[in-house]
């Protein structure tokens, strides 16, 4: 079983090291994460590289099911939709 991990451990002991607040810590190790969502909440499926981590990018065949379910809500009336497809 994985150990788990606990985020404010981390983040206290990162302050520690380099002097520095806890805000400024949790803010650091947060905000790759937050621009990783926003990215994905734009709905255009572009791939993101986060250092470290790796690139984070849609499979697709995913997004070619996601923006077929889109096209037949959107020719139903259905509202919504994430596909950054022109309809014209």
């Amino acid at each position: 079983m994985a150990k788990k991990v606990n985020p404010d451990l981390i983040i206290r002991k990162l302050s520690r090291k380099y002097g520095i607040s806890t805000k400024e810590v949790e803010k650091a190790v947060t905000s790759q994460f937050k621009f990783v969502a926003r990215v994905m909440k734009t709905g255009k499926f572009e791939s993101v590289r986060v250092p470290f981590w790796g690139i984070f990018e849609v499979n697709p065949y995913r997004k070619q099911k996601i923006d077929e379910l889109t096209r037949k809500k959107r020719d139903r009336g259905v509202g919504g939709g994430c596909s950054d497809e022109n309809p014209d």
